[in-house]
């Protein structure tokens, strides 16, 4: 199997719609070619649906309320959107790279209990088939326009799927059938982008947690039981073999490691039995001390890795989060006057689909990362767990650099100052709580 194929078995059907798109090319695949042209026309309908309706919110100012907070919904979106499609492209070559590197890991640092990467896959695919549903609510939204011009009389077919300035008159035919057709084209194309790249995220979110857990299970079976079933697993990295300065005579107090490829085993002989310990690269002590080594450079990987993704999803996801807050926001105004009389049933489908997402994207992200804290924070407990106990004393001092090492965070940062966490979510749930039940109180008084 080539490195495309790994990739898109890697990351799912996410990344090949992606690919179609011309936003994505997996690492030894095809160059995009005039697939290009499909993500300049994404890129320009972002760019468009923000121009028009932030030319419709701050100069033909609807009156509105529903009307506004659609144009203000637009706008904010699809510059959230612009942001994260530029920052995907321009990132490219640094996703790829992160790609391989969860791909060499998987040979690297192979799973001791077996089955982890396995079932975070299958949570992705799941994530997939489940967030694809929202492809739903882009269609109801660009259906109703068309549901309210088949019902209505003719001299009220003026509705369109977007609220938005346009700079001809558009409110007859032809020009109305057109332009439905080409707002339904735009936000179709970058609603089902925006759903495609929030997973193509999630999976990758998904992976960085695998690999902790993966490095969780492989400290925690450290022990010298184990260490013969080590030997006889394929070792693609240096071997470890413990030696003395100026000697061959091993000391308990005064002996070194030393990594290296090319040292042949030193075979020790002595005929002291006190301070003296005889090793050679088949003894126990030294192969609990090489699976130590390899954990510790899985550790160094995933922390590579979370420093890349944080670059790439810093900027688009952090104005995506500040979108959605303002949004949640500003819709809880819209929930309010779905209570009282005289809402239409196009403001009430709207403002049931839209609030919904809001939130779903955001505690999406924010849940799985909780989910990569949560491993995180299991390391120094996994370390603590291993069978440091009968080890020598230079395992535990390494052990013990290690557990401070594993003391520092792994998180996913978003904008240098929002964390992907169960906390971020239940904060911007308890605001648009809030502001809703301000808002419901002062009309319930009125």
């Amino acid at each position: 199997m080539g490195t495309a194929a790994q990739s898109d078995a890697l990351l799912g059907p996410s990344s090949v719609a992606l690919f179609w798109l011309g936003l994505w090319g997996p690492p030894g695949g095809r160059s995009p070619g005039l697939r290009l042209l499909g993500a300049a026309f994404i890129t320009a309908a972002n760019v468009v649906i923000f121009v028009c309706s932030g030319v419709q919110m701050l100069v033909d100012t609807p009156a509105d309320p529903a009307l506004f907070r659609e144009a203000f919904f637009l706008c904010t979106c699809s510059c959230s959107w612009i942001f994260k499609v530029v920052s995907f492209m321009l990132h490219r070559k640094r996703l790829q790279r992160m790609v391989l590197s969860l791909l060499d890991a998987r040979t690297r640092f192979p799973d001791s209990r077996g089955g982890v990467r396995e079932s975070y896959s299958r949570t992705a695919y799941t994530v997939w088939k489940l967030w694809m549903g929202v492809t739903v609510t882009v269609v109801l939204w660009m259906g109703d326009p068309l549901i309210q011009t088949l019902t209505s009389p003719p001299a009220e077919n003026s509705t369109w799927p977007l609220i938005f300035w346009v700079p001809i008159d558009a409110q007859h035919s032809p020009a109305y059938e057109i332009t439905y057709a080409l707002q339904a084209l735009c936000i179709g194309a970058v609603g089902t982008t925006s759903i495609l790249m929030t997973i193509f995220f999630i999976t990758l979110i998904l992976h960085a947690a695998s690999e902790i857990t993966v490095l969780n299970e492989n400290i925690a079976r450290m022990s010298l039981a184990n260490s013969r079933d080590r030997e006889k697993e394929p070792e693609g990295d240096t071997s470890v073999q413990r030696v003395d300065s100026t000697t061959w005579e091993v000391s308990r107090l005064q002996a070194t490691y030393v990594l290296s490829e090319a040292i042949p085993a030193p075979q020790v002989s002595s005929e002291y039995h006190g301070s003296l310990l005889v090793l050679d690269t088949d003894g126990k002590c030294c192969d609990l001390y090489s699976a130590l080594v390899k954990n510790i450079r899985h550790h160094q990987h995933i922390i590579t890795y979370m420093k890349d993704l944080q670059v790439v999803a810093s900027t688009s996801l952090y104005l995506m989060l500040l979108a959605n807050a303002l949004n949640v926001c500003l819709h809880s105004f819209g929930f309010v006057a779905l209570f009282q009389e005289g809402a239409t049933r196009s403001t009430v489908i709207k403002e049931v689909l839209s609030f919904p997402s809001f939130l779903g994207q955001t505690a999406l992200y924010c849940f799985f990362g909780q989910v990569v804290i949560d491993q995180a924070e299991r390391l120094q407990f996994s370390a603590f767990s291993c069978d440091w106990p009968h080890a020598d004393e230079e395992f535990r001092r390494t052990l013990r650099i290690f557990m401070l090492q594993t003391a520092r965070p792994l998180n996913v940062k978003v904008g240098k100052l929002v964390t992907l966490s169960r906390n971020t979510f239940l904060q911007a749930l308890n605001a648009s709580y809030t502001i809703f039940n301000m808002l419901f109180n002062v009309e319930k008084r009125n």
